[in-house]
């Protein structure tokens, strides 16, 4: 009799936690807002070229990825990777336009997630004139 009160109540608590649901990750939404630089703006020969953006996600952020292209044949002109762990993160870099000749960038924020998974990307174009 002792057996089966044991068995019983074993039985109950397997069958309480087997019937549970599994509650799966929401759907991760990021935004990305870029602030600076304005898309089509132009800057002259050794101007400062602010990279403002504001991201926003429902889950964690994990890495957030900033570079800047030529359009004429995407080689890169600044880079840079920062990791976060909140929901939130302010970007503010910079560089200096030292470029000769003249090109059209594209600037590019992503962000992705700890298997680097693209989860969300905001891009624009600008101009900086040569010196």
């Amino acid at each position: 009799m002792k057996h089966l009160k044991v068995f019983v109540i074993l039985f109950l608590c397997t069958s309480i936690n087997a019937c549970k649901k599994h509650q799966p990750e929401p759907a991760r939404e990021v935004t990305i807002q870029i602030l600076s630089p304005v898309s089509g703006s132009e800057y002259d020969a050794n101007d400062t070229v602010w990279l403002s953006a504001e991201l926003r996600s429902n889950l964690d952020l994990e890495r957030v990825n900033v570079s800047v292209n030529k359009l004429s044949n995407d080689s890169l002109i600044y880079r840079r990777s920062t990791q976060s762990n909140g929901k939130s993160l302010n970007i503010r870099e910079y560089f200096i336009n030292h470029l000769n000749p003249h090109a059209d960038l594209k600037l590019t924020i992503q962000s992705s997630d700890k298997d680097g998974n693209e989860t969300g990307k905001k891009q624009l174009n600008f101009h900086c004139h040569a010196h």
